[in-house]
């Protein structure tokens, strides 16, 4: 999506990924049908949840499907709604038009499309539970208690084949869930 970045994002304009090149290979991950999770694991301010940010138009124009994005809590995902994932969207050329069809279509649970749904919340029961999503999105899942992790990656049970499951966060300790999920991966430095 070509989209202009602004206001929460360091660098405004275009999104070129040549400035930052270790983040070539997670976003050729992130579109990479054959790649259905991602455990990106970085220290602070590394591009992290951007590309995970970014991913959503792309996911929107290209690959419909809902999506649901946790954070550690229920304000921040409000917080990344309104002052990132609203403005994101309104910039793109792609998805600017959807957001118009309805003045109500960004709240502070998501953005509601006409063909999908991008639900943002903390790792509240209700969303571990009950709804479904071929894209899951889990930002600083290194503050997540123990057990929300596995719950998040079941629900993309339905889509065995066609999932995404995008976990960034800086690392937490061995033995923790996120360790567990880093060690099924592959490393790329």
């Amino acid at each position: 999506c070509s989209s202009d970045l602004e206001g929460a994002y360091s660098m405004p304009g275009k999104v070129d990924l040549t400035v930052s090149k270790y983040l070539l290979q997670p976003a050729e991950d992130l579109l990479n049908p054959n790649v259905h999770q991602l455990n990106f694991l970085a220290s602070v301010q590394t591009g992290k949840s951007f590309l995970s940010e970014v991913y959503i138009p792309y996911l929107i124009a290209n690959a419909p499907g809902n999506i649901l994005r946790f954070f550690q809590n229920d304000s921040t995902s409000k917080l990344f709604i309104e002052s990132r994932l609203g403005p994101l969207l309104q910039n793109c050329k792609l998805t600017a038009p959807l957001l118009k069809l309805d003045r109500y279509s960004i709240n502070k649970e998501g953005i509601k499309l006409p063909h999908m749904i991008v639900r943002c919340t903390g790792p509240g029961e209700n969303y571990l539970h009950s709804v479904s999503a071929s894209t899951v999105i889990m930002d600083e899942a290194h503050l997540y208690e123990s057990g929300v992790i596995n719950k998040v990656i079941s629900r993309t049970a339905a889509f065995a084949q066609n999932k995404k499951i995008v976990i960034c966060s800086q690392p937490n300790v061995v033995d923790s869930d996120l360790y567990e999920q880093y060690k099924i991966g592959r490393a790329h430095v």
